[in-house]
């Protein structure tokens, strides 16, 4: 029995270091640095969707498609559509309780929030809260000024919203909102922004005219202050941002979109650069292989996924804020293009540049992939005992015979 006991004993000391290192991301296909991978596709087309990726799954929430909606193009939708890496599928959860699109999205401790954007009745505020235990949703304060095209990053359990004009702060323990330090930019466009070390990295273009550059501010939460960063020789629009963690690739913020020499010139290349806050340097990376926009993007294990946006991209069909009049007589806002747009629900794999499997750092991968590992191992554990002890017992009850 004392030797059954040692070689559990054994099993786990064996094992336990592949508990921080497995990653079931690289570990379903070979992932190749600077590379790209087609991964299964959305159930529904859409675009301006929100994406969110927690504890190893995307949520993919909202959007536009182009069906009708009371004689509107473009309406927006309840869709809330989960997606495991892993497996590579699809599963469809509870819808959200507000038609929007365009809106902010952040997940901390389990729930995924989802603020502002557009909605049947035009811009709102709306901070509808899912749970994803219990695949249900409730309502939250409102955020108080309503606009379209936001970001959102949590920062030590507050959620920071960008807006057009302002930085709010959203406490999910208070349910409660503060007014941060404005932008440096009074109204800026083509916003990216992801978070690398408790700071918020926006990329924009802005509204000065000919200037054709991208300029890169950011925020540090501790000294509710902007800062500038290196500027960038090029356009880069309607796309979205996302940063890599360092432990299975450096960190660094991956801006992708569609690439112009002019604001009202677009030639519907893709284009995906990388900034280096610690270098406060920019590079080019390989760009996603369909030309789209308005796409959502999410990081799994330091691995992009880069999923749905409008496919037809020229300028003529590029949103435009329009203000008409709604169903009841009331003045909303929503996309009227010259053209119906071509939503598509294609999601693409990006492996990052200086990806490994291997952690860079002693940092955990997914607490979801922790979670399986431990509990195989358990299992396997539990496995061996009962196997022991059965045999135990069958050997005493031979030598009593």
């Amino acid at each position: 029995m004392n030797k059954l006991f040692v070689s559990i004993l054994i099993l786990f000391f064996i094992n336990g270091p592949f508990i921080t290192t497995i990653n079931y991301t690289s570990a379903s296909s070979e992932l190749v640095t600077d590379s790209w991978n087609a991964r299964a596709s959305m159930g529904q087309a859409r675009y301006d969707l929100g994406v969110i990726a927690v504890e190893g799954k995307i949520y993919a929430i909202g959007g536009y498609t182009s069906e009708l909606y009371d004689g509107y193009s473009n309406f927006c939708v309840t869709t809330n559509e989960c997606y495991d890496p892993v497996t590579d599928t699809w599963t469809t959860l509870a819808p959200t309780p507000t038609y929007r699109a365009s809106f902010a999205i952040a997940a901390y401790q389990d729930k995924i929030y989802c603020i502002g954007g557009a909605s049947s009745n035009g811009l709102c505020g709306t901070n509808d809260v899912y749970d994803i235990t219990t695949d249900s949703w409730s309502t939250k304060t409102a955020m108080p000024f309503n606009d379209v095209f936001l970001k959102a990053h949590v920062i030590d359990g507050k959620i920071f919203v960008i807006t057009s004009y302002d930085l709010f702060m959203y406490n999910p323990s208070t349910d409660s909102w503060t007014t941060k330090a404005r932008m440096p930019q009074p109204l800026i466009t083509s916003v990216h922004s992801a978070v690398v070390d408790n700071k918020i990295v926006v990329t924009y273009i802005p509204l000065r005219g000919s200037e054709l550059h991208t300029y890169v501010i950011i925020y540090d939460p501790k000294t509710d202050a902007w800062r500038e960063g290196a500027e960038a020789d090029f356009l880069l629009c309607y796309g979205a941002a996302s940063a890599t963690t360092g432990i299975y690739a450096p960190k660094r913020v991956y801006v992708q979109g569609i690439m112009t020499p002019g604001i009202t010139n677009f030639d519907a290349l893709p284009t995906n650069h990388v900034y280096d806050p610690e270098k406060n340097t920019w590079l080019t990376a390989k760009a996603m292989p369909t030309a789209r926009t308005h796409f959502g993007m999410a990081v799994v294990d330091d691995v992009l996924y880069v999923i749905g946006g409008i496919l037809d991209i020229s300028w003529e069909n590029m949103p435009k804020r329009t203000p008409t009049t709604g169903p009841d007589g009331e003045l909303i806002y929503i996309h009227l293009p010259s053209q119906p747009f071509i939503p598509t629900a294609v999601n693409e794999q990006y492996v990052p540049i200086g990806y490994s499997s291997i952690p860079l750092t002693s940092e955990p991968a997914s607490k979801n992939y922790t979670t399986y590992i431990t509990v195989t191992i358990l299992a396997l554990t539990v496995g061996v005992i009962i196997f022991g002890l059965l045999f135990l017992k069958k050997k005493r009850k031979n030598n009593l015979l």
